[in-house]
Parts: C-alpha cells; structure tokens; sequence
C-alpha cells in the first residue's frame, strides 16, 4: 500500500494507523445500502450492505467500533 511506501519518510505507526482508518472506512462503507463501487473503473460492481446511511443502526455499530478503539488506546498505553 502506498501509506507503507510514505512510512520510509514519516513515522511508520501514523502510516499503520492511517492505512488501518482507511480499510475500516471503505469496509463500514460496504455494510452500508449505498455501497461502494469496489474496482471502479475496471468493473461497475456495486456491494450494497444492510445498514441504512443514518440509521440507529449505523449509530450503533459507531459506538461499538469507538469503545473497541478507546479499549485498545487504553491497553496500548
């Protein structure tokens, strides 16, 4: 990925952590009733999810996923 490439130059934990922020954004973006168009534009693929974009639902698993990062900040530290 090219967020490693750019850890040769900057700090390799903030490029983990963006790359890891990226990959979790595109994969709550799959869950989603909107989807995203994964190999855009070589197909025209559409992956829809089950979640609706600002339902409770959504808010829910936003919860979850910040408890499980602070959880982790706090063991880490």
């Amino acid at each position: 990925m090219a967020a490693y490439g750019i850890g040769f130059y900057f700090n390799q934990a903030l490029c983990t952590a963006f790359a890891l922020g990226y990959l979790v954004h595109i994969a709550s973006d799959l869950m989603t009733s909107e989807g995203v168009s994964l190999f855009s534009p070589l197909s025209k693929h559409h992956v829809r999810g089950f979640i609706k974009t600002g339902g409770a639902l959504e808010y829910v698993f936003l919860v979850m996923l910040c408890a499980a990062i602070g959880l982790q900040a706090i063991r880490f530290y």
